[in-house]
């Protein structure tokens, strides 16, 4: 469950749900489907009973801010969990939440629920992750890429937060690990595509792997990461850990967007 402190599940959450499936569902049959909340579907209810009781959870995939869980007969299970999903495993006789809004029975004698408070993620069985992710427009996972192909991803045009959140680009950036990418690469995020030099583009692919690759070894527990990154004092109140700058927080590509004005100078 992605803690309370901010924000969409991005990449490494994303990863640790991918983890706590390999670990408790894979390998699984689904003794039955029970739809609580047919908001989270993008298709009809009966659809998904039918085409996940009895199969069995053979592996998982994580693509960006999307989790498939493939089944035995090919078909995948996607899951997204929009601003405020997240997955509970539980014992199957154990009181069921209001947030348990697809509930699958596995054969061990416990239940995975994908929960969404807020019913804005979505559930799905699609045919193959490919044509998903085709029929979608996304982009390449950010953790798949080289330093060459990051760039090439990126473009010239437009700025670099806003880029760098456009999942047709590459996958799994939100707002709060862009900004933290921009913040350890010292680069405003209004900053234009085409200002970018050479040492630019690998500062910044080396800060995202970092960035992304730190906040999962620290289990997506944001208030927990290093001290002296902006996301633990991501509030209007806090300052730079760095120099002690007030935060410039701004709509930038139509999400709240912090950084330090001194260490992320405008171009």
């Amino acid at each position: 469950m992605p803690d309370a402190y901010t924000n969409m599940p991005e990449l490494p959450d994303l990863e640790l749900d991918k983890r706590q499936v390999d670990a408790h569902a894979v390998g699984r049959t689904v003794r039955a489907v029970t739809v609580r909340d047919k908001r989270v579907l993008e298709q009809p209810a009966s659809t998904l009973e039918r085409g996940v009781k009895g199969r069995r959870f053979a592996h998982s995939e994580r693509h960006g801010k999307n989790l498939f869980i493939h089944l035995d007969d090919g078909h995948a299970l996607l899951m997204h969990f929009g601003m405020t999903g997240y997955l509970k495993f539980a014992k199957s006789d154990e009181t069921l939440q209001k947030s348990e809004a697809v509930v699958f029975e596995l054969d061990d004698d416990r239940r995975l629920s994908y929960c969404s408070r807020r019913m804005l993620g979505r559930i799905e069985l699609v045919e193959t992750v490919q044509d998903y992710l085709d029929a979608h427009r996304i982009g390449p996972d950010a953790l798949s890429l080289d330093a060459r192909g990051f760039r090439e991803r990126l473009g010239q045009r437009g700025g670099l937060k806003a880029a760098l959140m456009d999942q047709s680009k590459l996958a799994g950036l939100g707002n709060v690990y862009s900004d933290e990418t921009l913040f350890q690469a010292g680069l405003h995020p209004r900053t234009p595509l085409n200002a970018l030099k050479e040492d630019d583009f690998v500062r910044l692919f080396r800060c995202m792997r970092e960035v992304l690759e730190t906040a999962i070894e620290h289990e997506g527990k944001r208030p927990e990461l290093p001290a002296d990154w902006l996301t633990p004092h991501r509030h209007e109140d806090e300052r730079c850990p760095r120099c002690g700058s007030p935060w410039s927080v701004a709509q930038v590509g139509g999400r709240t967007t912090f950084w330090c004005p001194k260490d992320q100078p405008e171009r």
